[in-house]
């Protein structure tokens, strides 16, 4: 509860009780690798840049192990991803979303998540490519489109407002 509640006021902007929500959740399921993807965008969202270095590097490392129990868990899998990319770290980013794509090859979910990656890694026109695989695949886009930060530099690029309609 903590985390989707954490991920909801920091998508509206309450940042503070968003971190106070999100680090309980991740103190609690450390291995819920989506809770400390949030925490680190609300880290940056308040200027605490050292502390979301943390949190991403305990959520990678969190995420890795998760993996090798779980090795189905595409969730763990892409926020792993996309911790990885937010850092910097783009092969290792590359592999988790290569590996996403592998496993399941035709999932709006897994198209929607690795379009989330690739617009954390900058590569904008392959993210509005596996946006709209996603939303030909059944998986609904418009509150995402609108709502989430990790892909609003997207917002304007021929093809994504394509996806609103």
């Amino acid at each position: 509860a903590h985390s989707y509640l954490g991920a909801l006021l920091a998508r509206g902007g309450n940042f503070r009780y968003a971190q106070e929500h999100l680090e309980s959740s991740v103190g609690l399921r450390p291995g819920h690798v989506g809770a400390a993807d949030n925490l680190y965008l609300v880290h940056m969202r308040l200027g605490n840049t050292e502390a979301a270095i943390t949190v991403a590097e305990a959520g990678i490392q969190n995420g890795l192990e998760q993996l090798i129990k779980y090795p189905d868990d595409q969730e763990t899998r892409t926020h792993t991803a996309l911790l990885f990319a937010r850092l910097g770290r783009r092969a290792e980013a590359r592999e988790l979303l290569e590996e996403a794509r592998e496993r399941y090859p035709k999932d709006g979910f897994t198209n929607f998540r690795v379009a989330c990656i690739l617009t954390a890694l900058g590569d904008s026109e392959d993210a509005v490519t596996e946006l709209s695989a996603a939303r030909d695949r059944g998986y609904f886009l418009r509150g995402e489109l609108l709502g989430s930060t990790d892909l609003e530099i997207l917002r304007g690029l021929p093809g994504f407002d394509d996806l609103l309609v």
